[in-house]
């Protein structure tokens, strides 16, 4: 309370703090706290914007076509000032410059055919390559063309390396079609199989169950379909 008696009647933090034994920091937030006092911080800093628009306004005057950046590197504490006080009115008398829209860059047609045609060699040459398939992805692509995954995925759509991306299962129905072209009178178990297509023998057990989960669901739901035909509703 002593402190705001004090700073009601003009007196400056200073000697506000002097005469409460309360630091110049806690006098300040009580001042805060009341917009309302007309103390004589204030009044320096009212003045001292006023100042600083004016000083603002004149240069833009003599540089019309300057941007706030510009402005603000040849009045460095003007632009402080206001920017500290007179935050909206520093807005509104200079608004930021409207930045221009970029047009996409288009690159040229060759060297985008030529990037089709090495995805198409890379493809052909993971088919005929020795031993089991590798799995085709943008990684294993982006490996073999020696590019970074910006350069690929700006450069090509989807479409044109959707044959590059395969699934798990797709991997491994690969591996094990490969398994079965090179023995194909020899009826192998679950175990050899695996081995052979350089596998876990789970992931082989897995795929099958899937593939029959599949198979069955397909056929209940043909012979369901087939029930609603002869008992129609």
């Amino acid at each position: 309370m002593q402190i705001r008696e004090h700073l009601l009647r003009g007196l400056a933090p200073q000697e506000v703090g002097r005469v409460t034994s309360t630091s110049t920091t806690t006098v300040y937030r009580v001042l805060k706290a009341m917009p309302w006092v007309d103390s004589n911080y204030r009044r320096r800093v009212k003045q001292a914007s006023e100042r600083a628009k004016q000083d603002w306004q004149s240069l833009k005057d003599e540089r019309p076509n300057s941007t706030q950046t510009q402005l603000r590197l040849r009045a460095s504490a003007t632009f402080a000032q206001l920017y500290r006080h007179e935050r909206q009115w520093l807005r509104h008398a200079t608004p930021a410059a409207t930045r221009r829209a970029r047009l996409p860059r288009r690159r040229p047609r060759i060297p985008l055919a030529a990037l089709t045609h090495s995805v198409r060699d890379a493809e052909r040459i993971l088919d005929t390559a020795e031993g089991p398939p590798a799995r085709k992805s943008a990684y294993r692509l982006r490996l073999m063309l020696g590019v970074s995954e910006y350069a690929l995925n700006s450069s090509l759509a989807r479409t044109s390396r959707g044959g590059f991306t395969q699934s798990r299962d797709e991997h491994v129905t690969d591996r094990i079609a490969w398994v079965a072209r090179g023995q194909r009178s020899v009826q192998l178990k679950e175990w050899r199989v695996a081995r052979a297509a350089k596998l876990r023998q789970s992931t082989v057990r897995q795929l099958k169950t899937r593939r029959l989960d599949e198979l069955n669901t397909r056929k209940n739901e043909q012979r369901n379909s087939l029930s609603r035909d002869k008992n129609p509703t």
